[in-house]
């Protein structure tokens, strides 16, 4: 017998099915990572790569990443399915000429490297060091094996950030070979007034590598807080959240340095998941000027590069006073000091007193400068944002591309200096007003050469107490290296600042 009712919940059924498919689709994948290790080599727990090899698959894949590996270099097809490619071997660095076509290929589509202890060792250190920032030269280069300090640099980094100095057992190098671009992490001592690089980050082209000496001792790699700092390596190789591998016990055993020395002597197996880390803020340093605190992270852009270090310099090179953080529970105590918050990210800011403090922060006058991800519609648990603050938001925008600014408004302090029209290459956001929003004063535009629509890329929201500049470009290093961007930027924060 037909029965309608029947046939319409099967629909429903088949269409819920297909929406739930459809969205699970676009959920970011895992991150894929390949072990190249190899045969140990030293005494017992020392340069053991087989059993890193067997641990760390494990591991990261239970952190939700997928991991593979060999005793071998990968092959162009390996190569081909991984994100991040992990060298702990002796002798990394002796990578034939077919293979290192392959890496090449592998690097240009912006895959990342993370090495680890002896694998900067190989016969052609001058090549290697090109490809990893620093390498070991047999004959040259140094080691001292014992108990030694790690201390980290006052580099702003986000594999190191909130991070604690360290001894352990362990091993340094020095006498290394290092590219001027590679940024030092950490340091240890070789001698009562010399240090050396012990881990640095090295961008080029379209890669990203992370290099680790500590990792002589198997041991180590069981001690949650350099556990943290190789897992965090990982994920920015790869261009993830740098905690997205890290579990709570981890994280919690960064901060504090009597926290650290305790984990030393009571070192917990890897893959151990215990209890929720104490959340501590971190405390900022300011100097004169204009005090403002940029809030960065999530996807889609390079939040370290260009709204962490490029940002910073630039509104550094205005007398302002900046810091750089990718944690919200950052941003609460600070507003207690800072005279602008610069919001430019799309990771969400959770838990209602952040949120508040927020608010607070705008009721009581404070400066609010909104820079692209952050003028999104990102979170559908807090339309406030987006109605008070921004006075609306883009759901999307044209493919990145080029196109002209025009200055609408010249007379504004925030437009000050900016050329009348400017071009630019970067995503134009087609921003919706909401009519029920906080009002906006339009400063400049541009027109989509695709549709022909003009979108605002620079407003005013007319908050009744503070002072926002909204500022919808800034994708990448097309616009942050800009120098109308770097102006606009720049008024931007000393306006909203009222210094």
């Amino acid at each position: 017998m037909y029965h309608p009712n029947k046939m319409i919940r099967q629909l429903i059924f088949f269409i819920f099915c297909v929406l739930f498919s459809g969205i699970s689709v676009q959920a970011e994948p895992p991150l894929r990572v390949f072990i190249r290790a190899g045969v140990k080599t030293h005494g017992p727990g020392e340069h053991d790569h087989p059993r890193f090899l067997k641990e760390w698959t494990q591991l990261l894949d239970k952190r939700g990443a997928k991991a593979d590996g060999s005793m071998d270099f990968p092959s162009s097809a390996q190569l081909n399915n991984t994100d991040v490619l992990v060298f702990y071997a002796a002798n990394a660095g002796d990578i034939e000429p077919e293979q290192r076509h392959d890496l090449e290929a592998f690097l240009k589509r912006g895959g990342g490297l993370v090495v680890i202890h002896d694998a900067v060792c190989g016969h052609d250190p001058e090549w290697f060091k090109g490809v990893i920032g620093g390498a070991w030269e047999h004959g040259h280069s140094k080691w001292f094996e014992g108990e030694v300090g790690i201390h980290y640099t006052q580099e702003e980094h986000p594999i190191t950030r909130g991070a604690s100095n360290f001894f352990f057992d362990d091993e340094i190098y020095y006498n290394l070979h290092m590219m001027p671009g590679a940024r030092v992490l950490a340091q240890s001592f070789h001698s009562t007034i010399v240090t050396a690089p012990q881990m640095w980050a090295y961008e080029k082209d379209a890669y990203r590598a992370f290099v680790s000496i500590p990792g002589h001792k198997h041991a180590s790699f069981s001690l949650p807080h350099y556990r943290a700092i190789l897992l965090r390596g990982i994920a920015w190789a790869g261009r993830r959240e740098v905690d997205s591998l890290v579990n709570p016990q981890e994280l919690d055993s960064l901060l504090p340095p009597e926290r650290a020395q305790a984990i030393k002597a009571n070192p917990a197996p890897a893959g151990k998941e215990t209890a929720k880390p104490t959340k501590l803020a971190r405390t900022f340093s300011w100097g004169s000027g204009p005090r403002v605190l940029i809030v960065g992270g999530g996807q889609s852009h390079d939040f370290d590069r260009w709204f962490n270090r490029e940002d910073t310099a630039t509104l550094g090179s205005g007398k302002m006073s900046v810091h750089y953080t990718d944690r919200p529970i950052d941003i609460a105590p600070a507003l207690k000091q800072v005279d602008v918050l610069m919001l430019t990210n799309n990771k969400p800011i959770p838990g209602a007193q952040t949120r508040k403090a927020v608010f607070d922060f705008a009721r009581r006058g404070g400066g609010l400068v909104l820079v692209h991800p952050a003028l999104w519609y990102n979170w559908r648990d807090w339309p406030e944002y987006n109605s008070k603050l921004v006075g609306g938001g883009s759901r999307g925008h044209d493919k990145y591309g080029n196109f002209e600014v025009e200055v609408i408004k010249p007379d504004h302090p925030v437009m000050a200096g900016v050329p009348a029209k400017f071009a630019i290459r970067d995503e134009l956001y087609r921003h919706s007003k909401d009519p029920r929003g906080t009002p906006a004063d339009i400063l400049a535009q541009a027109t989509s050469p695709l549709s022909g629509k003009t979108y605002p890329n620079v407003w005013i929201t007319k908050h009744p107490k503070a002072r926002i500049v909204c500022i919808t470009l800034g994708h990448d290093g097309a616009s942050h290296t800009l120098s109308a961007f770097k102006t606009l930027l720049k008024n931007a924060a000393r306006w909203a600042s009222q210094k």
